[in-house]
């Protein structure tokens, strides 16, 4: 099977942009590489030449994208433009039901007073967990603050400091 259709590996990043192509990859690489054996002149040719290329690219990607959708519906064309200038269609609101499997209890909820109670629960839960690492510290006495009067001391800060643990 090879021999007939011979494979062949591509590379392709998830985040890489939609309209990189194989030959500026191959410009960026050329230009990094340039750049890591300190060749300065044929890294500033190159970072220009990549500089050119990913403009070009980005205008025909676009250019193609909103010509196919001049002849499409407004729904249609507006929801591509959205998408293409990276906003975001999900509701923005912040749901907790999600998040259910962190509750101690881990039971299902609806849409009921106890379901409220259960998010209410979790809610709590989560303010918890951040509040656990303050609980190592403990609150400063009244005779620590009276010990530092800032205003008769000098300017001067001594050498060591020396503190006793309860």
């Amino acid at each position: 099977m090879d021999i007939l259709l011979p494979t062949k590996t591509i590379k392709k990043r998830l985040d890489d942009p939609p309209w990189m192509t194989k030959h500026l990859k191959s410009l960026i690489e050329q230009r990094q590489k340039a750049l890591a054996k300190g060749h300065d002149q044929l890294f500033k040719s190159l970072r220009n030449r990549v500089n050119r290329e990913r403009k070009q690219c980005r205008s025909k990607y676009y250019d193609s994208k909103v010509s196919q959708l001049e002849a499409s519906d407004p729904k249609q064309w507006w929801k591509s433009v959205k998408y293409l200038c990276g906003m975001d269609p999900v509701n923005h609101k912040y749901d907790l039901r999600h998040l259910q499997s962190l509750s101690p209890t881990g039971d299902e909820t609806n849409e009921t007073n106890e379901g409220n109670a259960s998010l209410s629960h979790l809610a709590n839960t989560i303010n918890q967990t951040f509040l656990e690492p303050m609980n190592v510290f403990q609150p400063l006495n009244s005779d620590h603050s009276q010990a530092l009067n800032v205003s008769g001391t000098s300017n001067q800060l001594p050498s060591t400091i020396t503190t006793t643990e309860s």
